[in-house]
């Protein structure tokens, strides 16, 4: 599959996935604009953003995007002050994520899916904060996962599987968490909780309880 099919893949399913959370978007006439769609917010504000896609490869648990292109001449050239937002359609992990221009540099961007082996998280930019939609369970994330306090102060090296088998376990029935999760946004169980939406997800897959699909809150 040439390139340009690839990028018309990616651009396909950022468009659903826009639409699909309720968002207005309007495609530019031609091909001279550096964006490739126009997305207004939802809600009031009426705010427009730029946004460029890009297409994703997870590598090594991280989201890899270029944040440049080639122009005629040969020449690598930016995006900064011509976009808002890179909307990344990652092939593998079949999701969209939203990066902010400013966040990026002048070459390429990673965004990380799962908890780094060197424990460096200073400088990471968590998929799990970027995606559109829900976020899967095995998307980590600083605050929303349980994370020991030996990781993050006293900074010791601790594996990905260490560090699940350490987080909160949530003791309920399969019928007390269905009845939980069909009554709210699993966020909002996971604060009443006191655990990570993360932690919800993982019980009801482990208790075979059945969620509301993406949109569902949304659309109620």
């Amino acid at each position: 599959m040439n390139s340009k099919a690839v990028g018309e893949i990616s651009e396909a399913n950022i468009l659903a996935e826009f639409m699909n959370a309720g968002y207005a978007v309007s495609i530019p006439f031609g091909n001279n604009q550096r964006y490739d769609m126009i997305v207004e917010s939802v809600g009031s504000d009426g705010r427009l953003w730029k946004v460029q896609c890009k297409t994703g490869r997870l590598r090594d648990g991280s989201i890899d995007f270029p944040c440049s292109n080639i122009t005629y001449g040969n020449v690598r050239k930016d995006y900064q002050g011509q976009v808002d937002i890179f909307a990344v359609f990652c092939v593998e992990t079949g999701r969209v994520y939203l990066v902010p221009a400013e966040r990026c540099g002048s070459s390429s961007v990673s965004i990380r899916v799962s908890y780094p082996k060197n424990n460096q998280l200073k400088t990471v930019l968590w998929a799990a904060d970027c995606i559109l939609g829900d976020v899967p369970s095995d998307h980590f994330k600083i605050g929303r996962d349980d994370v020991p306090d030996f990781i993050v102060k006293r900074r010791e090296t601790v594996g990905a599987k260490e560090y699940h088998e350490r987080t909160r376990k949530i003791n309920l029935t399969s019928e007390e968490l269905h009845g939980m999760v069909w009554s709210k946004p699993i966020r909002e169980v996971a604060a009443g909780l006191g655990v990570s939406d993360t932690a919800v997800k993982k019980a009801c897959k482990r208790l075979n309880v059945d969620t509301p699909k993406q949109g569902y809150w949304l659309k109620r």
